[in-house]
């Protein structure tokens, strides 16, 4: 269970930090794709209202 847990924590960094180099590209599409991964993989309710204001400003 403690593996899966690290994994998904993991997946979920590697979307956010390529949603805001995107975002800092400004590849806004791709940018707002990848916030849309990241939201699909967090639980917790901070993170995902702070995914979902970045979501909201890229798209």
């Amino acid at each position: 269970m403690m593996g899966h847990l690290l994994s998904s924590r993991v997946r979920l960094t590697g979307w956010a930090t390529r949603a805001e180099l995107l975002r800092r590209l400004g590849e806004t599409d791709a940018a707002a794709d990848a916030h849309r991964e990241a939201l699909l993989l967090t639980a917790n309710e901070v993170e995902a209202a702070f995914l979902e204001r970045r979501l909201r400003e890229v798209h």
